[in-house]
């Protein structure tokens, strides 16, 4: 039984650091980051230490899911409906305390017609966040959990506006436990789209994304303009499938792809008033971002998740942090350990690329800018026949 204490933070801490010892061969890479943002990093070289830590850790495999055989219930559930009722309009900061709040934003900035993108404004994550059960993780795959989550955020198109989170979300240390969405018909993730948005000290533990058309992550699906600081994503399974030829899906452990939006929306605009269709004054470059900056993700980690991307006549990118990069992007100082990945063609059978921190950055509209600095990856396997790759030794492997 995986020893899970709901409610408190450093014990949650700790057990992200228990599981990156226990993956990795060899003596233990340890891996924390503490309040206030410090990392630290060292080396465990007793093999009876790792002996014991395995023994308090039981871990069913599945095939090629790996999953905890047993874990706590979870309090205070999420009933799932959404509370509107704190948000005013008039304030630049919020606190959320409950689930039904939780779902609430998610239905405030998805809500067409009503321009609330949250630029400007914080919101405060005052709790732990339980929205499934997740003691029944290990069937969620052929069994839905009774709660499906709304990513916050989606792509929309020039006349009905474009719908991202352009705000900051402060997680507090908090976790998120239990996010399950299925065939979201759109960007999936918590986050489903975010611009010039800045997310911190948030922490998804178990969550479940199975997607179909569209860039899938945990923590987002498609990601621009935006930063991500200090977060974890504990226990993750993110699936994404596309039947159509022509187009390419991603997955991703943390983010399904950094990528600029709507980069053909001046062309659309034309084309949408030549036949004299107004279109929406929510069509934006990048919310309140005119030098179209990049997407930054800092100090962030992907633990124990179970990748899997098809696509038809293309080979779909999956990786441990991002899938794809389209889009100027920074990743420094994150961990990806304990991933297995599947991507492939279901047409040619050729496997997809893959990356323990990137999947693959393409060059199209431009050639993309991006960095990868002091990141490591550890315990990283790929169950479609790949090779596996290290993202052009950008990456240290432990």
């Amino acid at each position: 039984m995986l020893p899970f204490y709901p409610g408190s933070k450093s014990k949650h801490r700790a057990l992200v650091a228990e599981i990156c010892d226990i993956i990795v061969d060899g003596s233990l890479f340890y891996s924390i980051n503490r309040k206030g943002g410090k990392k630290m990093n060292y080396r465990k070289s007793s093999l009876s230490m790792l002996l014991t830590i395995v023994l308090t850790v039981t871990l069913v495999i599945s095939g090629a899911f790996m999953v905890p055989a047993r874990v706590n219930a979870a309090p205070a559930i999420w009933n799932g409906t959404a509370d509107t009722s704190w948000y005013t309009g008039d304030k630049t900061s919020y606190d959320i305390y409950t689930a039904e709040q939780l779902a609430g934003l998610s239905q405030i900035v998805n809500s067409e017609g009503d321009d609330k993108r949250f630029e400007g404004v914080t919101i405060n994550l005052m709790a732990d966040i339980y929205l499934n059960d997740v003691s029944t993780y290990a069937s969620w795959g052929k069994a839905a959990p009774a709660n499906h989550w709304d990513p916050i955020g989606y792509k929309g198109n020039p006349v009905t506006g474009y719908r991202p989170f352009a705000g900051n979300f402060n997680g507090n240390g908090h976790s998120i436990w239990g996010m399950y969405v299925k065939d979201a018909g759109k960007y999936a993730g918590f986050f489903g789209y975010t611009s010039s948005a800045m997310i911190k000290n948030l922490n998804l533990y178990y969550s479940y994304v199975d997607n179909k058309g569209y860039e899938s992550g945990t923590m987002a699906g498609v990601a621009e303009s935006s930063c991500f600081q200090d977060c974890v994503v504990l226990i993750t399974t993110v699936k994404c499938t596309d039947e159509n030829a022509g187009s390419t899906v991603t997955a991703g452990g943390f983010i399904g792809e950094v990528k600029k939006v709507n980069v053909l929306v001046p062309f659309l605009e034309v084309a949408l008033l030549g036949f004299g269709i107004a279109v929406n004054p929510l069509v934006f470059a990048a919310a309140g971002d005119t030098n179209h900056s990049g997407t930054y993700i800092i100090r962030c980690q992907t633990v124990y998740a179970q990748l899997y991307s098809s696509d038809f006549s293309d080979e779909p990118p999956v990786g441990g942090m991002v899938g794809r990069i389209s889009a100027p992007a920074g990743i420094d100082s994150c961990i990806a350990c304990g991933i297995n990945t599947y991507s492939k063609d279901v047409l040619t059978g050729k496997v997809g690329k893959c990356g323990v921190i990137l999947g693959e950055a393409v060059e199209w509209p431009n050639k993309v800018t991006y960095v990868i600095k002091d990141c490591s990856g550890a315990a990283f396997t790929r169950a479609d026949g790949g090779t596996v790759q290290s993202d052009a030794g950008q990456v240290t492997m432990q």
